[in-house]
């Protein structure tokens, strides 16, 4: 039941705000819109400002979908549509949390992703592999429409 409550939650426009230690921030906007039945398109936009005062536009697509016991989310690449992350969501501290790690060749994407009243969603990833060492942190905070 919890997937599908966080899923009518979704759809609309969110402020952005990611962290990346020692590395820099992005601001911006997130868009979650219908595609489909049970699934939605999800985009975000935004400024990269680096530590050492570069900046740059950035953004990032995924597809999101409700199925029976969780949420799923997929890479938005026609050349790789697979499952990127299943979500099991549970009551955590007043709203829904997640854990999920995906795994990519040698890498390993650690995520704790939380729902909160508001709504207000958090992403925490922790990146590892051979080349990989950090880690992010996103807030996403509901836009009035």
């Amino acid at each position: 039941m919890s997937a599908a409550l966080i899923f009518t939650t979704l759809p609309g426009r969110w402020a952005l705000t990611r962290t990346l230690p020692g590395t820099g921030t992005i601001t911006g906007t997130a868009m979650f819109s219908p595609s489909g039945k049970n699934r939605l398109a999800y985009r975000e936009e935004g400024r990269l400002t680096l530590a050492n005062g570069g900046e740059s536009d950035v953004f990032r697509a995924y597809t999101y979908e409700l199925a029976v016991d969780a949420l799923l989310v997929f890479y938005n690449d026609p050349a790789r549509q697979d499952l990127m992350h299943r979500l099991h969501l549970a009551e955590a501290k007043g709203g829904f949390a997640a854990s999920h790690c995906h795994v990519c060749g040698l890498d390993r994407y650690a995520l704790e992703w939380s729902w909160q009243p508001g709504p207000r969603l958090e992403l925490a990833y922790t990146v590892t592999g051979p080349r990989k060492d950090y880690s992010l942190h996103t807030v996403l905070t509901r836009l009035p429409s």
